[in-house]
């Protein structure tokens, strides 16, 4: 028993050895330069674990080039800042880059029931971002303009009751905000509970507001050995099943809202006169739907030629609702805590601004929309601080040439906007300045080149409503309170988080109530 034991684990370690071999040299002559490894196993998976990883792709690419191969633990790995090589990923040939970068230790993307659209590939992504297009609707987004007008309004009366002489962090301060308008026109919640705000608690818990640590954990080594990628997950549960069980271990945070998140899928009726985002899934949910076990996911595939049925699994409706969950919550606050920092630091920006929103005695969908000077605030925030980037990535479903660039099947692509949009030879020598004017002409080349969205099919979906969210929100806050102005060299520290985008660790406010 024991030589079939051992014979098994060196068949195991030679496979593993073998594997790994395989997947180096699919970066190999290629065209783009490959870094060499750090460790033997790891090789560099310690670049894309630290806090610093999105700043780390711009250092390494002054040495490498705009576009480099390395090995992510056992994913072979492309990172780029080539706008060249983005845009034909992203549009031209996105038919060969219509997955995402896996996560080996999450539910497999195609068999899997619990697949949220993010993680999806092919015919189940058409399908599923299809069905969450109609909640995002200009139709639907006007619909939602006054609850989350609602919203602001308990958000203003939460800010008046804090001392606003003191200093205020905006980062948290916005994120109470955020969770409150996803608990309102995301999951249906009838009123705004900012003093008592139960989703703040949940999502905080639950997304890691803490920054990105070295740590183990079994990402880490399903990353490292992705072939192990199914035995790893069943191992995970097991093993956590047996220590909620024996041990009294507490499931995850993100395990918890998952179990709270079914349960609201289970108490809401179809066909409920609701607007909220969780109702147009429930509309759409067939509890005996396994069509996705079958849809085209796989190789090369031109999804405008996809005919689709707009239905979801029981799982898929829970899994999207947590992903537009993470996807709402930090994004949204980040914006808007970002731009007011730099508001503060850039008086006569602000003072455009404030001149821009007095213009309006009132605030509309319609008329949020035309505000120019507001909507180039939040774009030049956004190109400074491309605070989603590292989401930005693809998964190569077939060998393919991007111009000189050979990808090869299975290989990952991180898309690097961070270096892309504080490049100077792009947006010039202030391209560390925070100048909203910038958007009023932008040439041929910045336009190519801005992606705080990402671009082609699968540009962030929920643009439109983070957009209106974000306008709504500055409006009715800066029509009340005017930002005290900050020291220019007081810098924001960002950090990844493990929502795979970059928060502020802190952004710090004070406020002046206008008269």
């Amino acid at each position: 028993m024991l030589t079939v034991l051992l014979l098994i684990l060196v068949c195991l370690v030679l496979f593993l050895i073998y594997r790994r071999r395989y997947d180096q040299n699919i970066l190999l002559n290629c065209g783009f330069p490959v870094l060499p490894a750090r460790h033997l196993i790891l090789e560099n998976f310690g670049v894309f674990q630290s806090p610093n990883a999105t700043f780390t792709f711009g250092e390494i690419s002054k040495q490498y080039g705009p576009i480099y191969g390395v090995m992510q633990g056992g994913l072979p790995t492309v990172i780029t800042s080539d706008v060249d090589v983005i845009r034909d990923i992203s549009l031209k040939s996105f038919s060969s880059f219509h997955g995402k970068m896996p996560v080996p230790i999450d539910p497999d993307p195609v068999s899997a029931e619990m697949v949220h659209m993010f993680a999806s590939r092919g015919a189940r992504w058409k399908r599923m971002r299809a069905i969450t297009s109609q909640a995002m609707s200009a139709k639907n987004m006007k619909q939602l303009f006054p609850i989350v007008e609602e919203s602001v309004y308990s958000f203003l009366s939460f800010v008046e009751k804090l001392p606003i002489r003191t200093t205020l962090e905006a980062h948290k301060l916005f994120q109470n905000h955020t969770s409150d308008v996803l608990a309102r026109c995301a999951f249906g919640q009838t009123q705004s509970l900012h003093h008592d705000n139960l989703y703040h608690k949940i999502f905080s818990q639950a997304f890691g507001n803490e920054p990105k640590l070295r740590t183990f954990c079994w990402d880490t080594v399903s990353v490292c050995f992705p072939e192990l990628a199914w035995v790893l997950r069943n191992l995970k549960r097991h093993a956590e099943s047996v220590a909620s069980r024996f041990l009294g271990t507490a499931p995850s945070p993100l395990a918890t809202f998952s179990n709270y998140l079914a349960k609201l899928r289970n108490d809401r009726q179809a066909n409920d006169e609701k607007c909220d985002f969780l109702q147009f899934f429930k509309d759409a949910e067939d509890s005996t739907f396994k069509g996705f076990l079958n849809e085209q996911v796989s190789g090369k595939i031109d999804v405008s030629t996809i005919r689709i049925n707009k239905t979801m699994a029981p799982g898929e409706t829970v899994a999207q609702c947590r992903f537009i969950s993470v996807a709402g919550f930090d994004t949204t606050a980040n914006t808007l805590a970002l731009a007011c920092d730099l508001l503060s630091k850039n008086e006569d920006k602000q003072h455009l601004l404030l001149e821009e929103i007095d213009s309006f005695p009132s605030f509309t969908y319609d008329n949020i929309q035309s505000m120019e000077y507001l909507h180039n605030c939040i774009f030049e925030t956004l190109r400074l601080y491309p605070h989603a980037s590292p989401l930005q990535n693809r998964l190569c479903m077939e060998d393919c040439f991007v111009g000189p660039y050979k990808f090869r099947k299975g290989v990952s692509i991180i898309i690097d906007p961070w270096s892309v949009h504080h490049n100077p030879k792009i947006w010039g020598d202030d391209v560390e300045e925070f100048r909203p004017e910038r958007f009023k002409s932008l040439t041929t080349e910045q336009l190519r080149a801005y992606m705080p969205f990402g671009l082609g099919p699968r540009q962030c979906v929920g643009m439109r409503f983070a957009l209106m969210e974000i306008k709504l929100t500055l409006c009715m806050f800066l029509s009340k309170y005017k930002l005290r102005r900050k020291d220019p060299m007081d810098k924001i520290t960002m950090t990844l988080r493990d929502t795979g985008t970059v928060w502020p660790n802190r952004v710090l406010i004070q406020l002046e109530e206008r008269q």
